[in-house]
């Protein structure tokens, strides 16, 4: 009885080690972001080989700056390929898809409106880690599969006529744990 005890005991020892040491998923958030409350969040997950990663995020806006209010929110994936290991020092890149809707409140042009738009991209960048923590630079090439703007001048009640660019050039900054 009581080696069967410690079999078991030795067993379940070796799967929650295995668990907590196999560092499978991270949590990451925009920091930057949080602080002018835009909450841009993901979650990394292990891919198809053990240098490649599958990214979930959301983004959630409830900005009030001084002339412009963005109420909304997104979310898309990414597939990114590494040099080393996904969590690991290192260079990655890869495609990805998303997808936005955002409400806005210009005060200075006195206009409202909303967006609609649907998005692909490339995007590259490089990861620092630290055993349980990390940190990402990111690089982001975007182009519109589908959009949708209406804009209105709240003093005329006319349609302003204006138009989404093709294509965007962005920069992230993120801090992930882990798990």
């Amino acid at each position: 009885m009581i080696f069967k005890n410690k079999a078991v005991l030795i067993l379940l020892l070796m799967t929650v080690s295995q668990s907590v040491f196999a560092k499978k998923w991270a949590f990451k958030i925009n920091p930057i972001y949080s602080l002018i409350g835009v909450q841009d969040f993901g979650f990394d997950f292990e891919g198809i080989d053990l240098n490649q990663k599958l990214s979930v995020f959301g983004l959630y806006s409830n900005l009030d700056a001084v002339d412009i209010d963005i109420r909304g929110y997104g979310f898309g994936v990414l597939y990114s390929f590494h040099t080393a290991g996904i969590f690991q020092d290192g260079w990655f890149g890869g495609p990805s898809i998303g997808y936005g809707s955002l409400e806005f409140q210009d005060d200075r042009k006195n206009e409202t409106g909303e967006v609609k738009v649907l998005t692909y991209g490339l995007f590259g960048g490089y990861q620092i880690v630290w055993d349980d923590f990390f940190i990402e630079f990111v690089g982001k090439y975007g182009r519109k599969l589908d959009a949708e703007l209406k804009v209105k001048n709240e003093s005329t009640g006319e349609d302003v006529d204006e138009e989404l660019p093709e294509s965007a050039i962005l920069i992230d900054f993120k801090i992930g744990f882990i798990f």
